[in-house]
């Protein structure tokens, strides 16, 4: 949304989509703050810039790329895409393309077309109120091999491990957190049974809320000093 947004939006203002309601959803993706849901830790709900922006992203690179990959069309990424808009609008990009994948068309014509079609099909399907559209979350779940689903947490945007490491004039401390535990080990129960290692998922409830535990960075507390 950081470099896309501004191109969707020039887009509006210089091919305006017929839908009725595009100028109401305009006004949302234009407000949005581009953060996926209004609470990290709490959301089950996507915000509405955000379904708006996200199905018209898909929209837009099926539009642009359907033609030439085809079957191979989920090999199209953000990037392919963008650096086709910039060649399109400006003549330069720093990835620039092999081709004119909007195959002689205005880029601003494609981006609007595929908002008055993100439109259509939302409001369809949620009604005509764009600020309501939303939609679930969804989950990250953890499953292993072996014994299934082990844990989830709702879905973001985030790495399976964290560190924040402090060096200042006090001395060296830490704190880091992953997924599941300390432990990734699993007893076999005779005769095809399993259990986990007590440990093996016991910071899961920590990094559902994006929180941190202590990192020991001293086997022996003296080396501090």
């Amino acid at each position: 949304a950081r470099f896309l947004k501004p191109h969707l939006l020039a887009a509006l203002d210089a091919v305006p989509p017929a839908h009725p309601l595009a100028a109401q959803a305009r006004a949302v993706v234009e407000a949005w703050d581009g953060n996926a849901f209004a609470d990290a830790v709490t959301s089950t709900t996507l915000n509405a810039g955000e379904v708006i922006f996200a199905t018209w992203l898909s929209r837009t690179i099926q539009n642009t790329f359907a033609d030439e990959l085809g079957a191979q069309l989920g090999e199209a990424s953000t990037n392919a895409l963008l650096h086709s808009i910039d060649f399109a609008l400006t003549g330069q990009s720093g990835v620039p393309p092999s081709r004119d994948y909007f195959n002689g068309a205005s880029a601003h014509a494609v981006m609007s077309n595929s908002f008055d079609q993100v439109v259509a099909a939302i409001a369809a399907a949620q009604g005509a109120n764009p600020a309501a559209w939303t939609a679930p979350r969804g989950s990250i779940v953890f499953a292993h091999p072996i014994v299934g689903v082990v844990g989830s947490v709702p879905n973001s945007n985030r790495a399976t491990y964290a560190q924040i490491v402090v060096l200042d004039k006090h001395g060296i401390s830490g704190e880091n957190i992953f997924t599941l535990g300390q432990s990734g080990f699993i007893q076999f129960v005779p005769p095809g049974g399993f259990a986990l290692d007590p440990h093996f998922r016991d910071l899961l409830p920590l990094y559902r809320n994006f929180q941190y535990k202590p990192m020991r960075l001293y086997k022996d507390d003296r080396l501090k000093q």
